[in-house]
């Protein structure tokens, strides 16, 4: 058994291993066969046969650090890199100088687009003095409006020109942002608050015209002299007494209600003469420094009355509407008056009011 292992042992001691070019397989030749053309035993391919060891070499087997892996692509592979990312990948490109943030690869000009489209809401204050120029309304806003709408919109154009959007989306950007700066100084030196602040005073006349509810009003006895004339009136609210009398040339007590319209009941003593509503509508005048758009003589419940509609001077809500009349009960004269925006004489609200009116003592009673 010795002897054998021995042999076997010479065998391969005068045995070299040589590699198939085709297959990459190993396989052992005698001593004699090296230089010359031999047929591989696994693929049958015959190439020269070149020593490489004495002794067999077997494949080892394969560790797990040596396992070869597929790589796995990102799902950002498919991306185009941008300059920077690539500048971290290519020495070549660390050098070279970064664009600027306004321009743009493909146009040169880019930048000094975006930057003049930018600054064009500087123009806005110009435009305003102009319009100011050319005989345009007073606005209600002073110049430092223009001015402030400037400076905003121009800051928001050069912050987005800074963004990272796209070129094309960066100019429209800007545009848009330009159109509503002209935009907005317009509606703003063109608008009128009174109108605004009329439609919202018409809006709340209409909404409490629907929910206040209309009480009777009748003075107390206290504030009346035994030959006063009481009388009673439906108002929209509870009346509080005011100072002052609505006709300066008359000493009159009276009461308001404000809802929104003001709602005026007074009442004192006029005196003698025929031309009593003229003394009247004089005072009325003087006392609103309005002007008189139309009167007319009417009764009341058989006592003489007169009606006036004043066009009064403009006030916070624009120009106001007064609807007065005065009803004469012997020297009594008893004032009713309803004040407010677009007041006119067809107003369910001012019928309601002015209709209401009645003498509670008829003199003599």
């Amino acid at each position: 058994m010795a002897e054998v292992q021995v042999a076997m042992y010479l065998d391969c001691m005068s045995a070299f291993v040589v590699r198939c070019p085709s297959c990459l397989q190993p396989s052992r030749v005698g001593a004699d066969a090296m230089g010359m053309i031999v047929a591989c035993p696994r693929c049958g391919g015959a190439f020269t046969a070149e020593p490489q060891s004495q002794f067999p070499v077997m494949p080892a087997p394969a560790r797990q650090s040596e396992i070869p892996t597929v790589p796995v692509r990102s799902r950002t592979a498919n991306r185009q890199q941008t300059p920077r990312d690539e500048s971290l990948t290519n020495p070549a490109l660390a050098h070279e100088p970064a664009s600027h943030p306004l321009s743009d690869d493909h146009t040169p000009t880019g930048g000094s687009l975006i930057l003049a489209l930018a600054l064009l809401p500087i123009g806005v204050p110009l435009v305003w003095l102009a319009a100011l120029q050319l005989g345009a309304r007073q606005p209600n806003y002073s110049f430092a409006l223009p001015v402030a709408i400037a400076i905003c919109f121009a800051g928001l154009c050069l912050g987005l020109g800074y963004c990272r959007w796209t070129y094309p989306r960066r100019v429209a950007g800007v545009l848009a942002l330009v159109f509503l700066a002209y935009v907005t100084a317009g509606l703003l030196f063109t608008i009128r608050l009174d109108a605004v602040e009329r439609q919202i005073f018409m809006a709340i006349r209409k909404a409490l015209g629907r929910h206040v509810e209309w009480k009777p009003f009748v003075p107390r006895k206290d504030t009346l002299k035994p030959t006063d004339q009481s009388f009673e009136i439906f108002l929209p609210g509870i009346p509080r007494e005011a100072k002052a009398s609505p006709l300066a040339d008359f000493p009159m007590k009276s009461f308001v209600v404000l809802v929104p319209d003001e709602f005026v009941v007074a009442y004192g003593y006029i005196g003698g003469g025929d031309d009593w509503h003229e003394r009247v509508q004089k005072s009325i005048v003087a006392t609103s420094g309005g002007v008189v758009k139309s009167d007319s003589e009417l009764t009341v419940k058989g006592y003489p009355a007169w009606e006036w509609v004043i066009e009064l001077p403009e006030k916070d809500f624009g120009p106001s509407v007064r609807v007065v009349r005065v009803v004469r009960v012997e020297k009594q004269l008893f004032y009713l008056s309803i004040e407010g925006p677009s007041i006119t004489r067809e107003l369910p609200q001012v019928k309601r009011f002015l209709d209401s009116f009645r003498v509670v003592k008829k003199p003599g009673g």
